[in-house]
């Protein structure tokens, strides 16, 4: 399939040659629809999130922290601080905390010992510190009907909105990619995982509000079988002719694949071997507007009515 970027506003694509094609009157409202239920899907996620312990229980280990390191510490203090801890933890759904409140017990009984030890207390602070910091796990399966296009993206145009992304989430694809791998620290990695979605959740939830109100970047999409010699094809639905330069010709029996220069872009076509047609010669081509494939760039899929 020949892939070639273009700007989508509303029904009208425009290549970056200056070539135009008005889509179906009735296809700015399947994007519409498609890129509200996008935007529904990354605030479905972004809802989900919890952030109790982080807002709530969060501060009160800071205050646990700081007694650990003055010098007239108040054990009593920091106990009732932590036991505080733990009844908010409680109040979370039991899967998520039992971990956490197992920590948080050893980090009591650490600051209960008659041998107070600072160095230890700190360690077990630390733990709690990084179970307090997780916020609610977002699927990878969820993300990945948000993006299924970025992780294997190779494009070599930083402007690109795609590549953009990518590399500006590049540390949270990393950990994605390799977290099973990290068996030493889960929870370090578990976390940072967490949060690199929650970030680029919202970075995608914006660029999608932007593609619903404005001109934004497609991949348009169009097969090899789909053009056709402008002379040759007489159907509903034709686009206008595009003037080309073909650079190879590769005959392949009963079809010939014409490989063309389209104005620094290139497009492959594929039409019957009786066709006359001769390398270096400038020739038009065609195609049937209804058999374009739009792809959003953020996400990968296809914009269709099948919504």
């Amino acid at each position: 399939m020949n892939i070639i970027d273009a700007e989508l506003h509303k029904n009208v694509l425009r290549f970056k040659n200056g070539y135009e094609v008005k889509l179906a009157d009735d296809f700015d409202e399947i994007r519409t629809k498609f890129y509200e239920r996008k935007i529904h899907e990354c605030e479905r996620l972004l809802k989900g999130i919890d952030h109790t312990l982080e807002d709530e229980a969060l501060p009160i280990l800071n205050e646990v922290i700081e007694l650990n390191n003055s010098e007239n510490k108040d054990v009593q203090e920091m106990l009732n601080k932590l036991t505080k801890v733990k009844e908010i933890a409680l109040n979370i759904h039991k899967e998520k905390t039992e971990n956490m409140l197992k920590a948080i017990d050893q980090a009591i009984n650490i600051v209960s010992d008659t041998n107070y030890n600072k160095e230890n207390v700190t360690k077990a602070l630390e733990i709690v510190m990084k179970f307090l910091e997780f916020r609610e796990q977002i699927k990878a399966s969820d993300i990945a009907r948000l993006h299924s296009a970025q992780i294997y993206n190779k494009a070599n145009d930083k402007k690109e909105v795609l590549s953009y992304a990518k590399r500006k989430h590049e540390f949270f694809w990393n950990k994605m990619i390799n977290k099973y791998k990290a068996k030493h620290n889960p929870i370090k990695v578990m976390n940072e995982y967490v949060a690199g979605a929650e970030d680029y959740i919202k970075d995608l939830l914006n660029k999608f509000k932007e593609s619903l109100i404005n001109t934004h970047q497609v991949k348009v999409g169009i097969r090899p079988e789909n053009i056709h010699l402008d002379s040759e094809y007489n159907k509903p639905n034709k686009a206008l002719p595009l003037k080309v330069n073909v650079d190879v010709i590769e005959r392949m029996g009963s079809e010939i694949l014409l490989h063309c220069d389209w104005n620094d872009l290139d497009l492959v076509a594929k039409i019957e071997s009786s066709s006359n047609v001769n390398a270096h010669e400038t020739i038009y081509l065609t195609f049937n507007i209804e058999r374009l494939h739009i792809f959003d760039v953020l996400s990968g899929e296809t914009i269709s009515n099948k919504i």
